[in-house]
């Protein structure tokens, strides 16, 4: 073999052996990871005439990022955006729902049953 075989070779080997050792990590950000994580929200009962009922009832995220909500009230509730774009169904005490929100826009919700609760997801 040929030195150049034998560099190109060798270089093969030690990058093998550094991925199979975990000598060679990715390198990530903890703004990468947090950019990367679902924000969420909870859902709780909703009494009439109450506007609370998301917690909290305003999120930002950038495009692409995962919203979740997740009901922690003892009665059946929905996420139903005003213009359509998502609608959880009704989620049992318990049940989760998430939506990635592919574009930069303001989305306002409500819950079907309990429609004086709100909430607003701002994607930049």
């Amino acid at each position: 073999m040929t030195k150049a075989k034998l560099s190109i070779l060798a270089v093969f080997v030690v990058g093998a052996l550094a991925a199979t050792f975990g000598f060679v990590q990715a390198v990530s950000s903890p703004e990468a990871e947090a950019a990367a994580a679902p924000a969420m929200v909870k859902v709780k009962d909703m009494p009439p005439g109450s506007p609370e009922g998301y917690e909290p009832a305003e999120v930002a995220v950038k495009a692409g990022q995962v919203v979740k909500w997740k009901n922690e009230g003892a009665e059946a509730h929905t996420v139903t955006a005003e213009d359509g774009s998502f609608d959880s169904g009704s989620m049992a005490p318990g049940a989760e729902f998430q939506f990635t929100f592919p574009k930069a826009g303001t989305f306002t919700y409500k819950c079907t049953p309990h429609p004086w609760a709100t909430g607003t997801v701002k994607v930049g």
